[in-house]
């Protein structure tokens, strides 16, 4: 992960709540997300892989964005923590299947974008824990 401690310092003053590190370079989701956070953007990068408790410690999060990255793999509870996230952009992947874990503890979630990804494969259950959710797009799979 080629990010300096000053640009995300500078991130986090310019946009409030934000945490933007939209084309950093990142190939995994960063461990120092302060808890604060409202919005989480993690588009255009390289990260491929969301492991466990990715985002445990982002409670306060409404928004999160790890749209156009290469991930293609996703841990059970990667997302547990994320109790306040409204809209979840997993768009412009690689998942080629959506498993019944996939989306535990995403019980606010309103707006699910997994579009153009090449999802082939959903498990009974996968969306299970999403009776909230109000727009799920799954085009172009």
């Amino acid at each position: 992960m080629l990010v300096s401690a000053i640009s995300i310092i500078n991130s986090l003053e310019s946009e409030g709540n934000t945490f933007n590190m939209t084309t950093s370079r990142l190939t995994s989701v960063p461990s120092d997300i302060p808890s604060n956070i409202v919005k989480i953007y993690l588009d255009d990068n390289s990260i491929s892989h969301l492991q466990v408790d990715a985002f445990s410690n982002q409670g306060a999060c409404v928004h999160l964005n790890v749209s156009n990255n290469h991930v293609s793999s996703v841990e059970e509870n990667a997302f547990k923590g994320l109790i306040s996230l409204r809209i979840l952009d997993l768009s412009h992947n690689y998942i080629p299947i959506l498993r019944a874990d996939f989306f535990a503890g995403l019980l606010n979630c309103r707006e699910l974008y997994l579009h153009s990804n090449y999802i082939s494969d959903i498990e009974l259950d996968a969306f299970r824990e999403l009776s909230n959710v109000e727009k799920l797009d799954l085009h172009h799979n």
